[in-house]
């Protein structure tokens, strides 16, 4: 493979992507290049150069081209992501696919969907909540994340507990593999004898470069009514989230924010209205208005057995965004003061998730850092921020440190080292701590046949 250092605007390389993509669109020392060295926590790689796709049929044109240099591509979306999956590992081209953003169509019969991979999320969810449809899965960085990026990573998000994550919506892929070739699947390929489809979504870009994607729209709830509540103790809300989950209510979402977290997000917004508690909880029910004053009624006894400092609810579309701005602003927060940050997210069983809460504290103790929590307690997928305020050899690997106890801990409880963020390069040495050396081979071939050259985001996984 190439050494990675900038392409050269006199190379050979730099002329036959200029040829195919246009000068404006191929990019070594500006500023759109240097934002794809890294992702949403800043993991940096250099590539050789960034380039932007506009029209889907380049793609088998920059295939073409990479095979004939050995040069490695790197799809790209929206940069939100948490493991280095979309940053040039080996150097190699960092090949965006944002200009791909169009909504191409919305069939309201059948409740499809048909989206280029840089339609960002927010705009998924918009244009099917005007269609008079549903499209659930809600990431935390939906406003930024591309609906392309949430494929490959299989998002969940907030609603995932009730709704399911982003595999549950796909219903096929345009794209094409490491030759050039083009790739359909499911919906696009309805004579399809194996499920390609579910194969791709969360394979993280290692298999082929995403152009289509038809989308399962549902029918939206009838009414909403949304709970923040807030505790003095974090014991008070594991007793709540224990009692809902025994309940037989299904929350739309149920998600937890640390005492930390809370502060973190309200001192980011400017919020001084709330008093700072130990941890916080938001419950949103959903369905028809029967429903929810059902629900509602076995729910708030068990809310006010556990002494709450505060309980605010509310059906008001507005107010039910302010608190959700709340749980939504704890990442941009904690980018915003902590410049060292690592973030895990495990997922464990629901039964489990008290006692993953609470090792977690012991774990910043253990390390000796900051150490905030938040995530979908529905589900047990749990959000960890390692946090340092200056950059050591010391503290990078205190984190790594912890990172490796953090996904440990998470198999001993029987969950799994990530729940929807990937494994990407940050993880990828601790797949064997939960997938066999036998399987991983499964994994290694399965690559080898779509990509037996290691040409499309090598280097992650596995």
């Amino acid at each position: 493979m190439k050494p990675a250092a900038p392409l050269s605007t006199s190379s050979t390389l730099y002329s036959a992507l200029a040829d195919l993509l246009g000068k404006s669109h191929v990019h070594t020392d500006d500023d759109f290049y240097q934002d794809c060295h890294v992702d949403a926590i800043k993991i940096s790689r250099t590539p050789l150069a960034a380039v932007e796709i506009t029209n889907a049929e380049q793609i088998p044109a920059v295939l073409e081209i990479a095979r004939r240099e050995g040069i490695p591509l790197v799809p790209r979306g929206a940069g939100t992501g948490l493991t280095g999956g979309a940053v040039a590992e080996r150097g190699g081209i960092i090949v965006s696919l944002a200009r791909l953003n169009q909504i191409e169509s919305i069939d309201v019969k059948k409740r499809v969907m048909i989206v280029q991979p840089g339609v960002i999320t927010q705009e998924v969810a918009d244009a099917a909540s005007e269609a008079g449809l549903f499209y659930p899965p809600d990431p935390a960085s939906l406003k930024e994340s591309s609906i392309g990026g949430n494929v490959a990573e299989c998002a969940g998000g907030l609603q995932c507990k009730k709704y399911g994550v982003t595999r549950d919506y796909v219903l096929g892929i345009e794209g094409y593999t490491a030759d050039g070739e083009a790739i359909k699947t499911g919906f696009f390929a309805p004579d399809e004898p194996i499920d390609l489809t579910g194969l791709m979504v969360g394979s993280e870009g290692t298999l082929c470069f995403i152009t289509r994607i038809a989308l399962q729209l549902i029918t939206p709830p009838e009414a909403r009514r949304s709970y923040l509540m807030t505790f003095s103790r974090q014991e008070a809300a594991a007793q709540v989230v224990a009692g809902i989950m025994s309940s037989g209510v299904v929350p739309a979402v149920l998600e937890f924010m640390d005492g930390d977290a809370v502060v973190l997000s309200l001192d980011y917004l400017g919020w001084d209205d709330m008093e700072r508690p130990e941890v916080a909880l938001v419950l949103e029910l959903d369905g028809s208005q029967a429903e929810i004053d059902r629900d509602q009624a076995i729910l708030e006894p068990i809310i006010k057995r556990q002494k709450p400092l505060l309980v605010e609810t509310t059906t008001d579309a507005e107010r039910r965004e302010h608190l959700w701005t709340l749980r939504r602003s704890i990442s941009p927060a904690v980018a915003a003061a902590a410049p060292v940050r690592l973030c895990e997210d495990v997922c464990v069983p629901p039964s489990q998730f008290p006692k993953l809460i609470d090792l977690v504290v012991q774990l910043g103790r253990n390390h000796n850092l900051e150490v905030l929590s938040f995530g979908h307690a529905g589900d047990g997928n749990l959000h960890v921020y390692l946090m340092a305020d200056k950059e050591s050899e010391e503290i990078d690997r205190r984190i790594d440190d912890a990172s490796a106890d953090l996904l440990s801990l998470a198999v001993r409880l029987d969950g799994t080292i990530s729940g929807e963020h990937g494994i990407g390069i940050t993880k990828r040495k601790y797949l064997p701590l939960e997938l066999s050396e036998s399987t991983l081979n499964v994994l290694r071939k399965i690559k080898h046949v779509f990509d037996p050259d290691e040409l499309i985001n090598p280097d992650k996984i596995f």
